[in-house]
């Protein structure tokens, strides 16, 4: 009896795997049944007994016009071809995708055995901590849809203490809030025909991760389109969106349990035209402040940081000559109106690049297997604040005592962690680190002295800064008048094979230290 059961068990297993086999070269049935995509890249993961995964298919993406296919099967466009219709890709991300900019393929589904529809390629950006995926769907002419939302998260028992996502959503970043979910919402309606889609993300980099098993740390990606009822953002029909709004938000639609009609989201800006573009923002001071901070971005900022709290500038040199930009503002957002989802076009779990032993991963793991993200830091910066009282001949409409506050960033707060796989490529130069604050008082409460403070504004936030530290004088404050103390990094990434240096910079939210 007890041989019968375990020659019923191996039978068992020989089935199963034939079976999974079998699915691998099956073709994908027309969208909306996702039944045969699901059973082989779908959220439940397939864990090989014998830990044996192969590696993603390959893709020379860059030096071919149409993606692998079957024979008999209508070709597929490479989404970068010249005159392509139907494309519902943002225009600054279109023609960048050179490998000697740092792109790298992590996963591909095009293959020459099998035709899946939904199908996609997903490439990464070492220099720019970019992750990257194109679509492309074949769905029934009447799909409803207004726009796509994109929705990104992380699973698994290790994705609380994760900062993989801590860089998209916003323009702050505040360490030890580890952000686990993000959502991007586009401007394009689903194709009634194939058609090309895209978005990315930004990544931070995780010092964990290489000890983190994969099955405890994978990768959520999914797509809504969203049947909208009377939905405007600052009075404007989403369609006119120009540009990517991006937000930290958990559920399974972009505008899930938004509160008060409003959105705290961030503005992914990757152009000149689409700041010309933002329809949907009311202010036409926000607007002048987004489009100097892109104007600046774009003619090379040389050193000098203004208007902006996060940003991704230039490694595009071989694609374009403008200067590549991707910026992140954030803005409130109101909203009125109804969004439905009706229907998913994508969800799958991915095996994340850099985590331990993925390559027993089912059926894929990563082709680049090396940890994404360019850095992240320790911890929380701290800010040194020394606050001292003195009488000073002051305008008449001030009273009292002047207070004097000093800034000075703690260094020993904390430490600037570099992915290593991006060091073994790249050169780390010209950091630069400075202290913010938000600008709370106006006109004659602020003396600016003999300080070299600078005042920048940042979508309509007025706020001071000045490299490393500043002096601030004002009338009789205290330090917790000082809520929103920041510390601004910029630096430039160096790719080793020659190739056009990358400025990022990333603004982290400080505890103020009175000494």
């Amino acid at each position: 009896m007890k041989n019968y059961l375990q020659a019923n068990r191996k039978l068992s297993f020989y089935i199963l795997t034939f079976t999974v086999l079998v699915l691998a070269g099956c073709k994908k049935e027309a969208l909306p049944d996702r039944s045969n995509i699901s059973q082989i890249y779908g959220n439940k993961k397939l864990i090989s007994p014998m830990g044996n995964g192969i590696p993603s298919y390959p893709l020379d993406w860059e030096n071919i016009s149409y993606m692998p296919a079957p024979p008999n099967t209508t070709p597929i466009p490479v989404p970068w071809q010249s005159g392509l219709g139907g494309r519902k890709i943002d225009d600054d991300i279109v023609f960048d995708y050179k490998k000697s900019d740092g792109w790298e393929l992590v996963y591909n589904t095009f293959n020459t055995s099998s035709a899946l529809n939904p199908a996609y390629f997903m490439l990464y950006n070492k220099y720019r901590g970019l992750l990257r995926t194109y679509f492309y769907f074949t769905t029934p002419s009447s799909y409803p849809s207004s726009n796509l939302a994109y929705l990104l998260n992380l699973r698994g028992p290790a994705a609380a203490g994760s900062p993989l996502l801590n860089f998209s959503g916003g323009d702050v970043v505040d360490v030890g809030i580890n952000n686990v979910n993000v959502s991007q919402i586009q401007p394009y309606m689903v194709s009634g025909t194939g058609a090309w889609y895209a978005s990315e993300f930004e990544m931070a980099y995780d010092s964990n991760i290489n000890a983190i098993n994969y099955q405890n740390l994978q990768l959520n990606w999914s797509i809504n389109p969203n049947s909208i009822s009377q939905i405007t953002l600052n009075g404007k029909e989403t369609g006119t969106i120009s540009g990517t709004v991006e937000q930290k938000k958990e559920g399974t639609n972009f505008f899930t349990g938004i509160a008060n009609n409003l959105i705290d989201g961030g503005l992914k800006i990757g152009s000149k035209k689409a700041a010309d573009n933002l329809g949907f923002i009311k202010s036409q001071f926000i607007k002048d402040n987004i489009l100097n901070a892109v104007n600046l971005a774009s003619n090379g900022i040389g050193g000098i940081v203004k208007g902006f709290l996060s940003g991704i500038i230039g490694g595009g040199s071989s694609t374009s000559s403008a200067q590549q930009v991707n910026l992140k503002i954030n803005s409130t957002i109101e909203i009125t109106g109804q969004s439905v989802v009706q229907s998913q076009l994508f969800d799958n779990i991915f095996t994340l690049p850099g985590t331990l032993d993925n390559q027993g991963s089912v059926p894929f793991y990563p082709n680049y297997n090396s940890p994404m993200g360019v850095f992240y830091v320790s911890a929380k910066p701290v800010v040194k604040v020394k606050r001292t009282l003195y009488n000073i001949n002051h305008p008449a409409n001030i009273q009292g005592a002047r207070t004097n506050f000093q800034f000075s960033l703690d260094e020993s707060s904390y430490q600037l962690l570099f992915n290593p796989a991006l060091l073994a490529e790249a050169t780390i130069s010209n950091v630069r680190k400075e202290v913010i604050l938000t600008k709370i008082y106006y006109g004659d409460d602020i003396d600016r002295g003999s300080s070299s403070l600078s005042e920048e504004n940042v979508a309509g936030v007025d706020m001071f800064s000045h490299l490393e530290s500043l002096t601030l004088t004002g009338p009789r404050l205290s330090l917790a008048l000082f809520p929103n103390l920041v510390v601004r990094i910029t630096f430039d990434v160096i790719p080793n094979n020659g190739s056009g240096k990358v400025t990022i910079v990333k603004t982290f939210k400080a505890t103020g230290k009175q000494i």
